[in-house]
């Protein structure tokens, strides 16, 4: 009982890294989208911060060299499991590619730098 536990915990940890990402990598396209089409939610301060947030996190993580937390916790909670959840098995393929790890530098620089210059051109609203 407490493997299965184990399983579904490393797969809901799994679900949330992937919307985690999904956040990050959908709001490089919708900043700007949003400021043409004038959607006010994506103005707001608070969600910018939090986009420039995990993207800092990320590109940090990876200059330094560390792994992502949720990823070592979805690991731990693996324990030996060899066989993975028709979920994770997909989400994973989604999110973990095989490059080398300078390739995944480059891209999250990339991407800290585009965050950044959407906050330059696109500045967040403070109004809620």
């Amino acid at each position: 009982m407490e493997n299965v536990i184990n399983h579904i915990i490393a797969d809901t940890i799994l679900l949330i890294h992937f919307l985690i990402i999904i956040f990050i990598v959908s709001l490089f396209l919708l900043i700007p989208i949003s400021y043409k089409l004038n959607w006010e939610f994506l103005k707001k301060k608070q969600i910018r911060v939090v986009h420039v947030l995990l993207i800092s996190i990320v590109t940090i993580e990876t200059i330094v060299g560390v792994h992502c937390p949720l990823t070592i916790l979805e690991n731990k909670f693996r324990g030996i499991f060899v066989n993975t959840s028709f979920i994770s098995s997909i989400v994973k393929e989604i999110i973990f590619w095989e490059l080398p790890s300078i390739y995944f530098l480059i891209a999250y620089i990339l991407c800290f730098f585009w965050t950044i210059f959407l906050w330059w051109k696109y500045p967040p609203k403070n109004k809620n």
